[in-house]
C-alpha cells in the first residue's frame, strides 16, 4: 500500500514537468496582469475553497488577491450550496477551464 502511493505521487510529478511550458505561460498572464494593476481571484467551492483560503488569506500577501466566494458565503450552520452542484454551473465552467489549459 505505501508503495502503491509513491507510485502516485511519482506519476503526478511526472504529469506536472509534461505541463511545465503551460504553467509557465499561466504564470507569465498572472504576473503580467498584477504588474498592470489587475488583482488575482481565486475561487474554490466547498472544501477546495481552503486554496483560494490560502492564495489570499495571508496578511501582508506578496500578491493583490481577492478570494471570490460561493453563494453560501461557507459559513459554518448554514446551507452550503457548492456552484458546482448548481445545475448548469458546472457545465458552463468546464468548458473555460479546458480552454484556459490550452494556452
Amino acid at each position: 500500500m505505501v508503495l502503491e502511493f509513491f507510485d502516485k505521487i511519482e506519476e503526478l510529478i511526472s504529469l506536472l514537468k509534461q505541463e511545465e511550458d503551460n504553467m509557465r505561460k499561466a504564470a507569465h498572464v498572472v504576473a503580467q496582469s498584477i504588474m498592470s494593476g489587475g488583482i488575482l481571484q481565486a475561487f474554490g467551492s466547498g472544501h477546495s475553497a481552503s486554496i483560494a483560503v490560502e492564495i489570499c488569506g495571508r496578511a501582508g500577501g506578496p500578491i493583490p488577491s481577492k478570494q471570490v466566494r460561493e453563494l453560501s458565503g461557507g459559513h459554518p450552520g448554514r446551507c452550503s450550496t457548492s456552484q458546482g452542484a448548481l445545475t448548469g454551473v458546472r457545465a458552463l465552467l468546464f468548458p473555460v477551464v479546458l480552454e484556459r489549459r490550452r494556452l
